[in-house]
């Protein structure tokens, strides 16, 4: 699409379900609701895709693994 590089933003957050997503998503009665929204932008900020998941906060988890920016310097 031509939108190069591209930056992204997740927000995590857990609720309780609506009754029309507990539904949806098959939740049991009082499973909470795992949302992760992601969006992606290009240079310019102009937004190229929003994703926006929701899950059983009772069957799965989140991880992602953390690196140091090369900006950080180790003390000493």
């Amino acid at each position: 699409m031509g939108h190069r590089p591209l930056t992204w933003d997740e927000t995590i957050s857990s609720r309780m379900p609506t009754p029309v997503e507990a539904r949806r998503l098959h939740l049991a009665k009082g499973v909470p609701l795992l949302r992760i929204v992601r969006t992606a932008a290009g240079p310019d900020g102009t937004v190229v895709e929003v994703n926006d998941t929701r899950m059983s906060a009772d069957d799965f988890e989140v991880g992602y693994a953390v690196t140091r920016h090369s900006a950080a310097r180790l003390p000493g």
